[in-house]
């Protein structure tokens, strides 16, 4: 109980710390109903060319069931993903099961600046493969 005490206290402690040295957090949330039972691995942030405006993949979020259960108490984990060119992303990542379906979980990805902006959007990835591109999209 006091090493979750402390994590808690460490991440809360150095997201502040992000925010007093000026940088941004963009925050991407993401539901993946069928977490559980297709045994879906993570999430790909894919990102829309501005010249184009098609999508492409971005970045690669791992996601385990064992990041769900050592960040459902509010804590969360710094994990450095390379985005897809190749430049490493810090990135914060929370996960807790979703109340409304015991199959899913809430993915919390916080991107910490500097991102390239745009539009995103997601799919998830599993052993066989991955989805389809989310209809819903949002802006970085």
């Amino acid at each position: 109980m006091k090493r979750l005490k402390r994590r808690a206290v460490c991440c809360a402690v150095s997201i502040l710390a992000l925010a007093l040295a000026g940088c941004d957090v963009t925050w991407v949330n993401v539901m993946v109903p069928d977490f559980q039972s297709k045994e879906v691995q993570g999430v790909w942030i894919w990102l829309a060319s501005g010249t184009t405006g098609t999508f492409a993949h971005d970045m690669q979020v791992p996601v385990s069931a064992q990041v769900v259960s050592s960040t459902t108490s509010g804590t969360g984990e710094f994990k450095n993903i390379l985005d897809s060119s190749g430049k490493q992303q810090l990135m914060i990542l929370m996960a807790q099961p979703d109340p409304a379906n015991p199959d899913g979980i809430i993915v919390k990805i916080g991107l910490v600046a500097p991102i390239a902006s745009g539009y995103v959007k997601v799919s998830t990835y599993n052993a066989a493969g991955e989805s389809p591109l989310s209809n819903a999209e949002t802006t970085l």
